[in-house]
C-alpha cells in the first residue's frame, strides 16, 4: 500500500471518510462536503490532480494525490488503522449517518463492508430494487427515511448481502488489513473497486452487510449515464468483466439476489427491503371481519378496537375489512374512519381487496378460514387465538363431526399461519397444554385493550324491562351469551342465595341465547327450584345494543361474571368505565386482576360469589375500592398498546420467511 506521509489528524477518529476526487468531478462533488459534514467524522478528499483537489481544503478537507479510488482507500487507512468510508458521488446524506454501520462493525470483527439502501445504489436501490432510474419516495428525503427506519427499529439480525455497492460504502479496518487493501480496476472506479473488495473479503470468510435502517440520496454528475446489463448497475462493462474473471459466482450470485424475484423473495436482502419499505409508506393490512355479524360481543368489540386503533397509527397506510355481510349498526362508526376500507367480498374473491402486507384472522380459524386462500393477495397471514373454548367444549357443535372438522381447522391454521397472537398469557398456557402446532418464534401474546369505553356513552333504558314493567329498583346485571360455561345458571342460585339473606335486588340477564351448548336448560332448573325465591325478580333479555347495554351496565349494584373460561376477560374493566364493581373467580387470564382487587369470589360455588357480592353490596367504600383498582389494572391494557406490539409483530414476521 502507499503510505504518503504522517498522520494527519492528532486524535484517531471513529472512521474517515475517502471522497475520491476525479478531475472531471471536482466541481459536482464539491456539494458532498456538506453533506458529509453531518457525518461528524473526518473528510479526506484525494484524487491524481492536485490543483483539482485545493479547493477542497478550503472548505475544510484533508487532502491527498491519490492515483485511484483504491489507492486514496488504503492511503487513509494506512495512516489511521480505522473504517473507512469510501464516497465516489455527490450525496446526501442523514443526521448520525455512521452510527448504526459503525455498530454493526463494533458488533462483529468479521464485517468487511456495510452499504445502505439509496435512491441510486444499483441492486440496494430502495424501495424497488435494482433500477437504471432513481426512485424517490414521495414526500421523503434521507433524513425522514432514516428517522423512520430507526423509529422503528430493526426487526431481524444483520442483513448479509453478496457485494458491496452505492456510492457510499463503509469499509472495515479489520477486512483491510487481512485482505491487502483494495485493488484498482482497469478503469480505476470506485464502484469496481467495492465489489472487488468486497468479493475478495467473501472469498475469505468476512461478510457484508447492509444497513438497513439507514438510506442516502445520490446525485449524479449532470449527464451521466448508468450503465446498464446487469444487476450490478454501477459496474462499467470492463470493470464487471474484470470482477467477474477474479471472482465469477460472487458477481452472479448478485445478479440472481436482484434480478430473479420469484426465487429471491425470501432471501436476506429481499425480507429486509420489504420490511424497509412499509416502515417508510406504512402497512396495508387485511382483516377478516366475517365475525361482524348482527351480534355485538366480546369478539367483536375486540376486532373493531384492533381495526381502530391500527387505523390511527402512522406506519399503517390503510385497514381493509374483508366483511360477509353488510355493516352491522355497531361497526359502522369504526369502518367509516379514515384509513378503514370495509369491503363486502366472498371468499373466493379475496383479490378485491388488492395486495395487502398482512393478512389478520383476529379470531381463531374455524372450518369456512383457509390460511391459503388469504396468501392470495397478502405477504403474510396471522391468527389470533382468544381462547380454546370451543376446541374444547363438544356441547358447542352439532355433532362429534363438526367438533372433529372445527379442532382440525384450528390447528391446520396454526400450523400454516406466518405468525399467531394470543390474547393472554394464559391463552398461551392453554395453546402449550394441548400441544397445538405453532413454531415458538411465531407465537406471540398481545394482550387486548381495556379502554374502548369512557363511561359518558350514550344510554337508553332497554324496552323491554319497560314493557315488562320495571322502571327503578335495584339490581344485579349479568353480561354474555348463555353458553354453559358463562355459568349464568349460577349467577341465578347466587341471587337467590342473597335474596334469603335479605336482598332485594332483582337479575337482570342480557345475551343472545346460542344454538348448541346453552345454559338455558340449566336455568330452567334453577327457576323451578328457586321459584318462590325468584318469581318475578329475574328479567332475562336478549341481545341489546350499546345505548341500552350501557344502561344496564350504569345503573347495576353489581356486576356478577361467574364465567370459568375467558381468554382475556373485558367485563370488569367495561363495568368499571361506570363505576359498577364486578364479582368473579379468579382463574387462567383473571388471575392479574382478583389479585389486585379487593373481592374476589374464591370459587364458582352461588354461595361463593353470593359472600363477595355482599360484601361489595354492604360497604359503599369497598365497591369505589373495587372499582379505582379495576381502572388501576385497566392501565396496563390500551388498545393503542395493543396496535403498537400488532405493528411490530407484522413487521417483525415479514423480516422472516412465509410459512
Amino acid at each position: 500500500m502507499a503510505q504518503s506521509h504522517t498522520p494527519i489528524f492528532s486524535d484517531p477518529p471513529a472512521a474517515i471518510v475517502a471522497l475520491y476526487i476525479p478531475p472531471a468531478n471536482a466541481e459536482h462533488l464539491l456539494i458532498a462536503v456538506r453533506s458529509l459534514e453531518r457525518v461528524g467524522i473526518p473528510v479526506v478528499a484525494g484524487g491524481p490532480s492536485g490543483e483539482s483537489i485545493l479547493q477542497f481544503r478550503d472548505i475544510g478537507c484533508e487532502c491527498m494525490v491519490a492515483n485511484d479510488p483504491a489507492d486514496l482507500i488504503n492511503q487513509v487507512w494506512s495512516l489511521h488503522r480505522v473504517p473507512v468510508l469510501a464516497v465516489g458521488d455527490a450525496v446526501s446524506l442523514p443526521d448520525d449517518f455512521l452510527d448504526h454501520a459503525l455498530q454493526l462493525l463494533h458488533d462483529d470483527l468479521r464485517v468487511a463492508t456495510v452499504s445502505f439502501f439509496s435512491d441510486d445504489a444499483a441492486y440496494l436501490s430502495f424501495p424497488f430494487g435494482s433500477s437504471t432510474r432513481r426512485v424517490r419516495v414521495e414526500g421523503h428525503d434521507a433524513r425522514s427515511i432514516t428517522r423512520r427506519l430507526r423509529q422503528l427499529g430493526p426487526e431481524a439480525s444483520p442483513t448479509p448481502i453478496p457485494a458491496a455497492t452505492g456510492a457510499a460504502v463503509l469499509l472495515s479496518s479489520s477486512a483491510i488489513g487481512a485482505i491487502g487493501g483494495a485493488l484498482a480496476g482497469p478503469k480505476k472506479l470506485l464502484e469496481g473497486t467495492l465489489a472487488e473488495f468486497s468479493a475478495r473479503a467473501s472469498a475469505r470468510g468476512f461478510i457484508n452487510l447492509v444497513d438497513d435502517v439507514t438510506y442516502y440520496t445520490r446525485h449524479r454528475s449532470p449527464g451521466e449515464l448508468v450503465p446498464e446489463g446487469s444487476a450490478m448497475d454501477d459496474l462499467d462493462p470492463l470493470e464487471r468483466q474484470w470482477v467477474h474473471l477474479r471472482h465469477p459466482n460472487q458477481i452472479l450470485f448478485v445478479d440472481h439476489e436482484a434480478r430473479d424475484l420469484a426465487r429471491s423473495a425470501t432471501s436476506p436482502l429481499a425480507l429486509s427491503r420489504h420490511v424497509a419499505r412499509v416502515k417508510t409508506l406504512g402497512l396495508r393490512v387485511a382483516v377478516d371481519g366475517s365475525y361482524l355479524g348482527p351480534h355485538e360481543m366480546g369478539t367483536q368489540v375486540a376486532i373493531l378496537a384492533r381495526v381502530q386503533a391500527l387505523s390511527r397509527r402512522d406506519d399503517v397506510s390503510e385497514v381493509v375489512v374483508a366483511l360477509q355481510s353488510d355493516i352491522p349498526d355497531y361497526a359502522r362508526e369504526v369502518l367509516s374512519a379514515p384509513k378503514v376500507r370495509p369491503l363486502a367480498v366472498p371468499f373466493d374473491r379475496l383479490e378485491q381487496l388488492g395486495r395487502c402486507d398482512i393478512a389478520h384472522r383476529m379470531v381463531q380459524p374455524d372450518q369456512q378460514f383457509s390460511v391459503a386462500q388469504w396468501r392470495a393477495v397478502a405477504e403474510r397471514v396471522v391468527i389470533t387465538v382468544l381462547d380454546l373454548i370451543a376446541y374444547r367444549i363438544g356441547a358447542y357443535h352439532q355433532d362429534i363431526h363438526e367438533w372433529l372438522r372445527y379442532r382440525e381447522a384450528l390447528r391446520r391454521g396454526l400450523a400454516e399461519a406466518d405468525a399467531v397472537t394470543l390474547s393472554s398469557e394464559d391463552t398461551r398456557r392453554q395453546v402449550e397444554m394441548e400441544r397445538l402446532p405453532v413454531d415458538p418464534r411465531r407465537l406471540q401474546v398481545v394482550s387486548e385493550g381495556a379502554d374502548h369505553l369512557r363511561g359518558d356513552e350514550p344510554v337508553e333504558i332497554p324496552t323491554e324491562l319497560l314493557t315488562r314493567g320495571f322502571v327503578e329498583g335495584q339490581f344485579i346485571l349479568c353480561l354474555g351469551t348463555d353458553y354453559s360455561h358463562k355459568n349464568k345458571d349460577l349467577a341465578l342460585e347466587a341471587v337467590a342465595e342473597l335474596r334469603r339473606r335479605g336482598f332485594a335486588h332483582s337479575l337482570v340477564m342480557a345475551g343472545p341465547t346460542v344454538p348448541y351448548g346453552s345454559s338455558r336448560l340449566s336455568e330452567n332448573n334453577v327457576f323451578l327450584h328457586e321459584r318462590e325465591t325468584l318469581e318475578r325478580e329475574v328479567f332475562v333479555l336478549p341481545d341489546l345494543p350499546s345505548p341500552q347495554r350501557n344502561w344496564l351496565v350504569r345503573h347495576a349494584d353489581l356486576v356478577l361474571y361467574p364465567t370459568s373460561a375467558e381468554g382475556f376477560g373485558l367485563v370488569p374493566f367495561e363495568a368499571a368505565r361506570f363505576g359498577t364493581p364486578t364479582v368473579f373467580a379468579g382463574f387462567g387470564p383473571l388471575v392479574e386482576l382478583a389479585d389486585a382487587l379487593p373481592v374476589a369470589a374464591a370459587d364458582w360455588s352461588p354461595t361463593s360469589l353470593a359472600v363477595a357480592a355482599e360484601k361489595l353490596l354492604t360497604d359503599p367504600g369497598l365497591a369505589r375500592a373495587q372499582v379505582e383498582s379495576c381502572l388501576e389494572v385497566a392501565t396496563n391494557y390500551t388498545w393503542a398498546a395493543t396496535a403498537e406490539r400488532l405493528t411490530e409483530l407484522y413487521r417483525r414476521t415479514m423480516s422472516m420467511p412465509p410459512r
